[in-house]
């Protein structure tokens, strides 16, 4: 069953035995640290899962006749964190409906910088053909692109974009609607830190710390494996879960 930002705060308050019913009257430090747990919890798992529905395409962003830079940071709704696909709309001024996609390979800035060094050479996406289209991340939010373009040309990039982070005023997330078990878990690994022993569990009470941490790589692996499938990846793909194993093996 899926949860909310409030279902999610009076689950961790029971388990961590804070208040009584009906959970209305908190600490003041568990007020303080509960946000930051499903922080912890969000971000440990986005990175650990990558779940399908940080990917999105946007194409917010146009290039610039004669500059083979493109600025990421402009991007609406948000600047993407991993670029997997960039594209140019063709011809110049079209939007991804209506115009043509122009893949761009993606590659390294050493390989640009080879391929086509004259940035002052300008060629259109489309006759770009017999050459190569290249693209690559100066830094975090500084794409370059080659050949250079000639006009101005919508960039669609496809990557892996920041959710709206739960809170209060944003109740539902993908991962409470698919994953609540291990979204809770996470928070009762940070909790159980910091709201307990300051990071003492370890120390004093090494079986609480690890419980939660135990409990949480087991729903992460069986998340992890659930995501591959929806991508199509994996070694031996299938849709379906692994088949057992015999035991005793067969030969």
């Amino acid at each position: 069953m899926s949860q909310t930002y409030d279902s999610l705060k009076v689950a961790v308050t029971v388990a961590l035995a804070q208040a009584p019913s009906p959970y209305n009257t908190l600490p003041p430090d568990f007020e303080t640290l509960f946000p930051q747990s499903v922080q912890y919890a969000e971000n440990r798992i986005y990175r650990e899962i990558t779940p399908l529905c940080q990917r999105a395409q946007n194409a917010s962003v146009s290039t610039v006749a004669s500059s083979r830079q493109v600025g990421l940071a402009a991007q609406t709704p948000s600047q993407v964190i991993v670029i997997e696909g960039i594209a140019l709309i063709g011809p110049a001024g079209s939007t991804p409906a209506a115009g043509t996609r122009y893949v761009y390979d993606l590659a390294s800035l050493d390989w640009i910088d080879t391929t086509w060094p004259n940035e002052a050479s300008t060629v259109s996406p489309s006759d770009a053909e017999y050459i190569g289209r290249y693209a690559a991340l100066i830094d975090n939010e500084t794409l370059v692109i080659a050949p250079t373009p000639d006009a101005a040309y919508a960039v669609e990039v496809t990557g892996l974009y920041p959710p709206t982070p739960l809170g209060p005023t944003n109740q539902s997330s993908y991962l409470l609607s698919t994953y609540p078990e291990l979204v809770e878990a996470a928070c009762m690994v940070w909790m159980s830190g910091w709201l307990l022993r300051n990071y003492g569990a370890q120390a004093d009470d090494p079986r609480m710390a690890v419980s939660h941490e135990t409990q949480y790589s087991s729903l992460r692996d069986s998340a992890l494996a659930q995501e591959q499938r929806m991508r199509g990846q994996g070694t031996g793909w299938s849709a379906n879960l692994p088949t057992p194993l015999a035991q005793p093996q067969r030969t």
